[in-house]
């Protein structure tokens, strides 16, 4: 678990969470009092664990944002149990692949000025988010893929750590809200709807989560700009966060979760 320093109390709202989450929360446009528990990368298991050791810095009705990567958010319980590395070791992989993209594209065009374009590297970098799921779960596509006998296994056991969360915010008094984050286009588009159904929406269902709302912002297309994007495809950048903030907002006043800024 990260050393995560200082953490203050009197917590107003926390947000669980792996990379998605690390980089789409900055609580200065939350106007509460908040602190952004998210680790790249961060399974539930370890969210729980989290939310155990640091339940005492949450206020009561404390709003606590649980973010399940859709649709993989219930493939993995310990990263540390994984045959292949954890998607986030992907990361130097697809700088290479930019890299070398753009290498190429320089050549191509001698002495020409042009690059890849944003669009282009969205396409590049949505394809090999996907492409690096893919390699980490053994699957051979994401549309008519259904869950392997052993990540049947595995979702016994996320599902399980989930209810642990919601139980432990119960015990708490803490207002669990669970969200998942956005992307581009070109990358949720990836996706049938029948794999999301199977690998996620089915795993939602059968987790104990009773009465807690769900936010799905997967292919939401309010976030389908490329400027809201540090990586062209699904880590928030500085205007994304504000923007995400701004709508989270908005959607949690409509549960009655969100009274404003104090």
């Amino acid at each position: 678990m990260k050393d995560y320093g200082e953490v203050p109390h009197n917590l107003e709202m926390v947000n669980l969470g792996s990379t998605f989450s690390k980089y789409g929360f900055d609580y200065r446009y939350f106007g509460k009092r908040g602190f952004n528990f998210a680790v790249a990368p961060q399974p539930l298991k370890t969210d729980r664990e989290v939310l155990e050791k640091y339940q005492k810095h949450i206020n009561k009705d404390g709003i606590v944002v649980v973010v399940i990567v859709c649709p993989f958010g219930f493939c993995v319980h310990e990263y540390s149990s994984l045959r292949r590395p954890p998607f986030q070791r992907e990361i130097s992989w697809l700088k290479r692949l930019v890299k070398k993209a753009l290498r190429y594209d320089n050549r191509k065009q001698h002495n020409s000025e042009k690059t890849l374009s944003a669009g282009e590297l969205c396409q590049i970098n949505s394809h090999s988010r996907v492409e690096g799921w893919k390699k980490e779960f053994f699957l051979k596509n994401t549309t008519t893929q259904l869950p392997t006998k052993e990540l049947q296994k595995t979702f016994v056991k996320t599902r399980a750590e989930l209810a642990g969360i919601i139980a432990l915010c119960k015990e708490n008094s803490f207002r669990p809200l669970i969200i998942n984050m956005p992307a581009m286009g070109e990358e949720y588009s990836q996706f049938s709807d029948a794999f999301i159904k199977a690998f996620y929406e089915d795993n939602l269902e059968r987790a104990n989560v009773d009465g807690v709302p769900v936010i799905d912002y997967f292919g939401d297309e309010r976030f389908n700009d490329i400027s809201l994007y540090e990586n062209y495809a699904d880590c928030f950048n500085d205007k994304g966060r504000r923007f995400f903030a701004s709508v989270l907002m908005e959607d949690m006043t409509k549960l009655g979760f969100w009274e404003g800024e104090e």
